[in-house]
């Protein structure tokens, strides 16, 4: 018989993608705990309200992609453009995962869970992306003059207005194809000019 934890996760998993796919509005209680195999007395008893589940959700993925870029940035084995471009293709998947018609729904129906995404992408990508930057800059990657929290800080400013659901439709293109070419754009001008060309 499947744990309680077992129970929690799959039930975490499930609504995850739910939410990203129509929107916290549109999908119940009953639903996620049928397509969890479990009982809604279950989904209840772990979770009062669809709102904390919806935030226990948030801290399950950031949780998850922690845990992957964590991977990438110890990784010796790792070149520091390998690390940056597994950096961004996670990145990348994670947000092109959340419908944009899913993401805005959820700035009108629960704000905070908004918020906390917001939060979530800023944390995991600041940091993150300025620590490789920085350990490149080191290894004669990027070029020496370049502020690496500045650039980080850029990726995150282009990251918010792209996935804004009115310039994302004005583009010809699927979300994380734009998102990979913007940051192609931003990044290169931090590369020193052997490395440019190894961004693809």
């Amino acid at each position: 018989m499947p744990s309680l934890e077992y129970k929690k996760n799959r039930i975490l998993e499930v609504s995850g993608k739910l939410f990203m796919t129509y929107g916290f509005r549109r999908v119940s209680m009953e639903e996620i705990a049928k397509n969890a195999g479990v009982g809604k007395g279950t989904v209840y008893q772990l979770f009062c309200t669809k709102q904390e589940l919806m935030l226990s959700v948030i801290d399950f993925v950031g949780e998850q992609v922690g845990g992957v870029v964590g991977n990438i940035m110890t990784d010796e084995a790792l070149s520091p453009i390998e690390k940056l471009q597994l950096f961004l293709k996670t990145v990348s998947e994670t947000i092109s995962a959340i419908h944009l018609d899913a993401l805005k729904d959820l700035e009108i129906d629960f704000p905070e869970a908004s918020d906390k995404i917001q939060t979530t992408r800023q944390r995991l990508i600041l940091g993150n992306l300025t620590e490789l930057l920085r350990k490149g800059k080191q290894e004669g990657v990027y070029d020496p003059n370049i502020n690496e929290a500045l650039a980080a800080h850029v990726v995150i400013g282009a990251i918010d207005h792209i996935t804004q659901a009115n310039v994302i439709s004005s583009f010809d293109c699927m979300p994380d194809q734009l998102f990979r070419a913007v940051l192609q754009l931003i990044l290169k001008g931090c590369l020193t000019p052997e490395y440019r060309e190894m961004i693809q």
